[in-house]
């Protein structure tokens, strides 16, 4: 493959680049501590675990295209619901504030199963047919040439 900017042949499909740079990360730690002080001898132990991922900055820029996500807005239509539910009828403004909360994060699921369902399809199958230029940093498809 070779790049139709520079014509340089050291090119990648994004998905390999995405992949060979991002690791998953988990550890687990153990101490244990001795001291002396004013109160005398003192003992201490502790355990942590962390765990997330490495990426590199390519790995990053070949990133696939990501989902729309509903969570966000799954918690604001669960706090509509709350602000609307649990005062008292004399404070209508709450209420239409809660409302209001319902309504918005109900169009913006909406928006977002719409946009998962018809367009990030798509998205992610140019994704899959795209390569980077490791000389110049384009990124291409082999059928349109650009991206």
């Amino acid at each position: 493959m070779k790049c139709p900017d520079c014509g340089s042949d050291s090119c990648q499909r994004l998905e390999v680049a995405y992949q060979g740079g991002t690791s998953s990360i988990q550890t687990k730690s153990t101490g244990v501590g001795v001291g002396w002080g004013r109160g005398g001898l003192g003992l201490g132990a502790g355990k942590s675990r962390t765990s997330g991922t490495s990426q590199t900055q390519l790995a990053a820029k070949a990133a696939p295209p990501r989902k729309r996500r509903y969570a966000p807005w799954g918690i604001l239509l669960f706090a509509g619901f709350l602000i609307a539910t649990s005062t008292s009828r004399d404070h209508w403004g709450w209420v239409m504030m809660g409302v209001g909360f319902m309504v918005v994060a109900v169009g913006m699921i909406l928006l977002a199963f719409q946009f998962n369902r018809k367009e990030w399809p798509g998205m992610y199958r140019h994704w899959l047919d795209s390569w980077i230029c490791h000389t110049c940093g384009k990124i291409f498809s082999p059928q349109s040439g650009t991206d």
